[in-house]
């Protein structure tokens, strides 16, 4: 296994996808409560009465050149959740963008949960990417690039 030079982390650990499975919200959920109190794709989440959230993707940078990709739920309105299904498969997809909450804590700043973010569309074949903010934080996380150790200790003890 290969070490960064930069970190003591295998570098396998620098450029990879996380996903949740869940929104925060949910995570505690049994599965008898996620059957009875939601409707879910792969894409698309409902929780009964009014809650709605799509995934997306959240680029990391590290420093070196590493990408963490994080797979993750957004908080959204019904039209925008029913617009994104009505396109998912079809080449209007290409230019779909959407604003919601993020969902989960992102290792190692838990207080981006919640934050609103704006997604777009980058590849048809992919998950809409979280591009924006409104809030200076998330702005700073979206844009940044980050120390190895920082973000891969934190996602170590949060995983």
């Amino acid at each position: 296994m290969n070490r960064c030079p930069q970190c003591p982390w295998p570098l396998a650990d620098h450029d990879r996808d996380i996903n949740f499975r869940l929104p925060d919200e949910l995570a505690d959920w049994t599965a008898q409560e996620l059957t009875e109190k939601t409707s879910r794709l792969d894409t698309f989440l409902h929780v009964k009465p009014d809650r709605f959230f799509m995934r997306a993707l959240v680029p990391i940078h590290l420093t070196e050149h590493h990408t963490l990709m994080f797979g993750v739920w957004l908080a959204v309105d019904r039209p925008t959740m029913e617009a994104a299904a009505r396109i998912w498969n079809t080449p209007a997809y290409g230019s779909f963008s959407c604003s919601g909450l993020l969902a989960n804590a992102l290792p190692p700043w838990p207080e981006a949960a919640g934050l609103p973010v704006r997604a777009e569309t980058r590849q048809i074949d992919e998950l809409p990417y979280v591009i924006t903010s409104s809030d200076p934080k998330m702005n700073e996380i979206l844009d940044g690039t980050w120390p190895h150790e920082l973000v891969l200790s934190t996602l170590a003890a949060s995983m």
